[in-house]
């Protein structure tokens, strides 16, 4: 008899869990411009926190013209698969009028790597989109084998319901309003802590730079750099390369223009045109990177909070070449 109520009570947990204020319970700022914001969105920013730091809203607003709202819900850690799902709701909750701009990372990254099985999503995967969306998350790893999926399946429920239970008993989920009040606008979800530049990141600024050096010697520049290997079709890549798909889908159905776009890290190497043609070549839309000319502006380390994520002052260089693409040439899948 108790086994069984304790089941009862691990499904309503599960079941409850799965609202918007619980499932967004650590991530107010999103909720808030997700659901406690009124009015249609003229565009929207998918990502990590390259993005995050790297698209300024207000600029991108600005530079697309007319009375565009644009919010950036990108946020450091997020998997394809949290990311899709943050598209999802916001169509749900406000609507969208304008362009998709989603992270795409064109190579297998150290993180990637690390990770106890394959692929990019946080941890707590389980916690942050609806129970439904499992089913997609095993889509998304055709070649991981069954047994590994199902290891997978079994920590995203067993996530769930711990971080469930610690969100009711905290009372963390309160703080979502269930009222939707407030003027939109342009905005994303820095914090003004995240602006402030640290020594450490200026030191990994400069080792990125004698790095380059040594790489490139006396007589060269970061513009000599080879290009980044080919590695969209690693193993590693398959969830990033199934929620491309799904994006592409979504935009399609709602008549929306969608832009992947890769962040510039400080005197990073560009993908490699091979690259390119092979995102395109597969799923029919480019891969957006910024060209020389825009690089060369970025090639400052006056532009960067550290070796991978632009500030305020990058952000707005990066984001004003990426809304003249998008003005000028918007991709319709």
């Amino acid at each position: 008899m108790l086994a069984l109520l304790s089941l009862g009570l691990l499904a309503l947990l599960l079941v409850w869990s799965d609202g918007p204020r619980v499932r967004y319970a650590n991530m107010g700022c999103q909720y808030r411009l997700i659901y406690a914001t009124q009015g249609p969105v003229g565009a929207v920013v998918l990502g990590t926190s390259r993005a995050q730091r790297g698209i300024a809203p207000d600029v991108l607003a600005a530079d697309l013209g007319g009375s565009a709202v644009a919010i950036n819900l990108a946020r450091g850690g997020r998997g394809p698969g949290q990311l899709y799902q943050q598209l999802l709701d916001l169509e749900s909750a406000r609507g969208i009028t304008g362009p998709i701009v989603f992270e795409y990372t064109p190579e297998s990254t150290a993180f990637w790597r690390s990770t106890p099985l394959y692929y990019q999503y946080l941890q707590n995967f389980g916690a942050h989109v609806p129970l439904d969306a499992y089913i997609d998350d095993w889509r998304a790893k055709p070649r991981e084998p069954s047994y590994a999926r199902l290891h997978d399946l079994f920590g995203h429920v067993r996530t769930r319901i711990d971080l469930g239970l610690e969100t009711l008993l905290t009372g963390a989920w309160r703080k979502n309003a269930t009222v939707r009040a407030g003027q939109a606008r342009s905005e994303g979800c820095m914090t003004p802590a995240g602006r402030v530049q640290t020594a450490g990141q200026r030191r990994q600024l400069h080792r990125r730079t004698v790095a380059v050096e040594r790489q490139v010697g006396a007589e060269g520049s970061w513009r000599d750099l080879p290009p980044v290997t080919n590695d969209l079709w690693e193993i590693n890549q398959d969830s990033q390369n199934f929620y491309v798909g799904e994006v592409i889908d979504f935009a399609r159905r709602h008549r929306l223009p969608v832009a992947f776009v890769a962040m510039p890290g400080y005197l990073g190497a560009p993908p490699s045109a091979a690259t390119l043609a092979a995102f395109e070549d597969r799923f029919g839309v480019p891969l957006l990177y910024p060209p020389l000319g825009v690089r060369e502006e970025l090639a400052d380390e006056a532009d960067f909070q550290d070796a991978y994520h632009l500030n305020p002052a990058g952000a707005r260089i990066y984001t004003q070449w990426l809304a003249r693409v998008l003005r000028d040439t918007p991709t319709r899948p």
